[in-house]
């Protein structure tokens, strides 16, 4: 989650950057990206919550900055940060001729003959692809990402362009498929800069003289509605339904045991609660349970065990047990898997379980489940570690009235 946050405020800096134009980026740049603010000093004057949260982004936002070099007109060559590993300039060592201090990335391309050094070919390669840079797990790599830059399709090599496009085991055999053998070194082993020149300019589908066909993606789109209309749906795809989902009523002679465990999002409070509800849907009694800082799945057990004590205490026979969470029913159900720091409550779960004379565990969802969820966010917030509940409180009255009424909410399910 904080890495998500990160990665949120980073993008809020480069809309304030991409964005300059717009009434609330102009505000905080002429409030805050000042001469005064930008000192040293000034860094440390007090700011809003916004711009606080800008210069936590701005920090992973200029990692990720580079030059977009499009023709290389506008870029100088030596001084810009046009290429992943920095600028050029300050990789060479030694003075350079009269004439070329100046020189952009346009110039030298045209003309990389002209450099008076053997200029390394690698950066020349390098500043060419970075024109029209792929952005393969290698290139984001390069520039700041966290990422594994194995190839995800084939696990065996980084993911560079020339992987991407020509080395990879997935790419040859397309290639293979449109009739490039395998043994044509000539295709494979061209630089990357020269391979794109080599094989662009002949697709005449997207390219033609070399520029691109404006056409292309009117082109893809029409081959797209014709293929999801000739192609059926896919068999592997889990077809959803829309569903009534509520509360529903036990037999005549059963209760019904509804428990739930609740986490609150920000205090991290987790809390259980439980009711038992008759044929009639009426009230019968409820519970509440304060656990602090725990997990979900511990919650759910726990709101699970007072109620099972509660039906006991009654003297109850038959009992329906209705939970929305799979993987409970998953551990009650399957003695033979272990989870240390569950046994107990499990072990005292299932042998209460034992006690009825007819005790029934249904899987219902979060909509049948409503009563038991309020309960476990108000035990969150309890005084007392338990509380036992002989008349609903307040906040369930209207949950309590609609499931007893039937009312349903929608819900897409798999049949």
């Amino acid at each position: 989650m904080e890495a998500r946050n990160a990665a949120l405020l980073a993008k809020l800096c480069w809309r304030i950057a991409s964005s300059q134009n717009y009434p609330w980026a102009q505000m905080l740049i002429s409030k805050y990206l000042t001469t005064t603010r930008l000192s040293e000093g000034g860094r440390k004057l007090p700011a809003s919550k916004i711009w606080a949260a800008c210069k936590e982004g701005g920090i992973i936002s200029n990692k990720g900055l580079k030059w977009a070099i499009a023709n290389g007109e506008e870029v100088g060559l030596w001084d810009d940060f046009c290429l992943p590993s920095g600028p050029l300039g300050k990789q060479i060592e030694g003075p350079l001729a009269e004439g070329e201090n100046n020189m952009s990335v346009q110039m030298f391309l045209s003309n990389p003959n002209e450099i008076s050094f053997n200029f390394p070919e690698t950066i020349k390669n390098d500043i060419q692809v970075s024109r029209n840079s792929i952005p393969t797990r290698e290139v984001l790599g390069s520039r700041g990402f966290n990422l594994c830059l194995t190839c995800e399709v084939c696990g065996i090599s980084d993911e560079s362009i020339a992987h991407a496009l020509c080395d990879c085991p997935r790419a040859k055999r397309v290639w293979t498929k449109l009739g490039i053998s395998s043994t044509n070194q000539e295709f494979y082993n061209l630089p990357i800069p020269e391979w794109l020149k080599s094989n662009c300019s002949s697709a005449q589908v997207i390219f033609y003289d070399g520029s691109f066909n404006p056409k292309f993606a009117g082109h893809c789109l029409k081959k797209g509605v014709e293929f999801f209309a000739i192609v059926p749906e896919n068999p592997n795809k889990l077809r959803r339904v829309l569903a009534r989902v509520c509360w529903t009523k036990p037999q005549e002679g059963w209760v019904k045991l509804n428990s739930d465990g609740s986490v609150l999002g920000n205090s991290k409070k987790a809390g259980g609660g439980a009711v038992l509800r008759c044929s009639n849907g009426n009230w019968v009694t409820g519970c509440l349970r304060k656990l602090g800082n725990t997990s979900c799945v511990l919650g759910e057990l726990w709101a699970l065990r007072d109620g099972l004590l509660l039906a006991k205490q009654l003297c109850l026979e038959n009992i329906c047990v209705d939970i929305n969470a799979k993987f409970l029913i998953y551990l009650l159900s399957n003695t033979n898997v272990v989870y240390l720091s569950l046994e107990p409550l499990l072990s005292d779960c299932r042998n209460l379980m034992k006690t009825f004379l007819n005790c029934a565990v249904v899987h219902v969802y979060r909509e049948a489940n409503r009563c038991a969820d309020r309960l476990a966010r108000l035990g969150a917030d309890l005084h007392s570690d338990h509380l036992i509940l002989y008349n609903p409180p307040p906040v369930v009255e209207d949950l309590l009235a609609s499931d007893k009424a039937g009312f349903f909410g929608n819900r897409l399910v798999v049949p």
